[in-house]
């Protein structure tokens, strides 16, 4: 992320100024919630899944993880929620800064 200059602050600034992240991944183990993918609140402050609040960098890799594993429920997400779809923007560019080659990963996904 260092080499090809992500921008974690503009990233961080689509959650809004009513999150902040845990930066203690042993509290999701304390946390109580049914499934992987996160539920409305957190959909609603741009988060995919519960992990996805212990810290920027983990956030980050859920949207990678979604964008080129499930592009469907990626797809869904980001129609349905502004923030998401500002996140998902980024790291679609970033991604394609790197290698144009990603495109086909997501061309999968739609917006």
């Amino acid at each position: 992320m260092r080499k090809y200059q992500f921008d974690m602050i503009g990233f961080m600034a689509h959650n809004g100024t009513d999150f902040e992240y845990w930066f203690d991944q042993a509290k999701i183990l304390y946390s109580s919630h049914d499934g992987y993918y996160a539920d409305g609140k957190l959909l609603m402050q741009g988060l995919l899944t519960y992990y996805s609040q212990t810290s920027p960098q983990n956030d980050f890799n859920t949207y990678a993880e979604i964008a080129f594993s499930e592009p469907k429920i990626m797809s869904g997400y980001c129609s349905s929620y502004k923030r998401i779809e500002h996140k998902y923007e980024q790291v679609k560019a970033f991604y394609l800064k790197i290698s144009a080659d990603f495109q086909s990963v997501f061309d999968r996904v739609r917006c």
